[in-house]
Protein backbone atom coordinates (compact mmCIF):
# COMPACT_ATOMS: atom_id res chain seq x y z
CA UNK A 1 0.00 0.00 0.00
CA UNK A 2 1.24 3.67 -1.22
CA UNK A 3 1.50 5.66 1.88
CA UNK A 4 -1.06 8.98 1.54
CA UNK A 5 0.71 12.24 1.66
CA UNK A 6 -0.80 15.43 3.25
CA UNK A 7 1.18 18.21 4.75
CA UNK A 8 4.68 18.04 2.58
CA UNK A 9 7.60 20.09 2.71
CA UNK A 10 9.58 20.68 -0.55
CA UNK A 11 13.42 19.72 -0.97
CA UNK A 12 15.77 20.87 -3.69
CA UNK A 13 16.10 19.08 -7.13
CA UNK A 14 18.51 16.03 -6.42
CA UNK A 15 21.21 15.94 -9.23
CA UNK A 16 19.09 13.19 -10.80
CA UNK A 17 16.13 15.09 -11.74
CA UNK A 18 14.02 14.37 -8.11
CA UNK A 19 12.13 16.62 -6.84
CA UNK A 20 11.92 15.73 -3.45
CA UNK A 21 9.81 16.04 -0.81
CA UNK A 22 9.78 14.52 3.05
CA UNK A 23 5.50 13.77 4.21
CA UNK A 24 4.79 15.22 7.28
CA UNK A 25 5.64 13.15 10.35
CA UNK A 26 8.14 11.27 8.37
CA UNK A 27 11.27 12.02 9.11
CA UNK A 28 14.22 10.23 6.72
CA UNK A 29 11.71 9.35 3.76
CA UNK A 30 11.67 10.65 0.28
CA UNK A 31 9.26 10.99 -2.02
CA UNK A 32 9.54 12.29 -5.80
CA UNK A 33 6.73 15.39 -6.82
CA UNK A 34 8.29 14.69 -10.74
CA UNK A 35 7.70 10.59 -11.32
CA UNK A 36 5.39 9.49 -7.92
CA UNK A 37 8.04 7.63 -6.60
CA UNK A 38 8.47 6.82 -3.02
CA UNK A 39 11.59 5.87 -0.81
CA UNK A 40 12.32 2.02 -2.83
CA UNK A 41 9.57 2.88 -5.82
CA UNK A 42 12.62 5.64 -6.62
CA UNK A 43 14.51 4.89 -10.00
CA UNK A 44 18.00 6.37 -10.13
CA UNK A 45 17.11 9.00 -12.04
CA UNK A 46 13.92 10.82 -12.47
CA UNK A 47 12.06 10.20 -15.79
CA UNK A 48 10.48 13.29 -15.40
CA UNK A 49 6.80 12.34 -15.38
CA UNK A 50 4.48 9.87 -13.50
CA UNK A 51 5.51 6.27 -13.25
CA UNK A 52 2.32 3.80 -13.29
CA UNK A 53 1.89 2.02 -10.60
CA UNK A 54 3.35 -1.20 -12.55
CA UNK A 55 6.18 0.64 -13.03
CA UNK A 56 6.93 1.81 -9.15
CA UNK A 57 6.31 -1.77 -8.73
CA UNK A 58 8.58 -2.97 -10.65
CA UNK A 59 11.25 -0.41 -9.63
CA UNK A 60 10.58 -1.76 -6.40
CA UNK A 61 11.34 -5.30 -7.28
CA UNK A 62 14.19 -4.33 -9.32
CA UNK A 63 13.26 -5.53 -12.16
CA UNK A 64 12.94 -2.02 -14.11
CA UNK A 65 15.20 1.39 -13.86
CA UNK A 66 14.97 4.68 -15.10
CA UNK A 67 19.52 5.58 -15.79
CA UNK A 68 22.09 7.04 -17.90
CA UNK A 69 23.36 3.80 -18.54
CA UNK A 70 26.61 3.67 -19.97
CA UNK A 71 28.94 6.05 -22.32
CA UNK A 72 26.50 8.92 -20.11
CA UNK A 73 23.44 8.25 -22.73
CA UNK A 74 20.81 10.33 -22.00
CA UNK A 75 18.37 8.33 -19.58
CA UNK A 76 16.26 6.08 -20.55
CA UNK A 77 14.27 2.86 -19.84
CA UNK A 78 16.08 -0.22 -19.27
CA UNK A 79 14.92 -3.33 -17.75
CA UNK A 80 17.25 -5.51 -15.40
CA UNK A 81 18.25 -9.02 -15.84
Amino acid sequence: MRPVITNIRDRDIDDRGHKLYTPEGMEGVAGCKNCGGFEGTLPSWCPGKKMSASQQDEVYAGLLDFNKGPMDREPHWWVKS
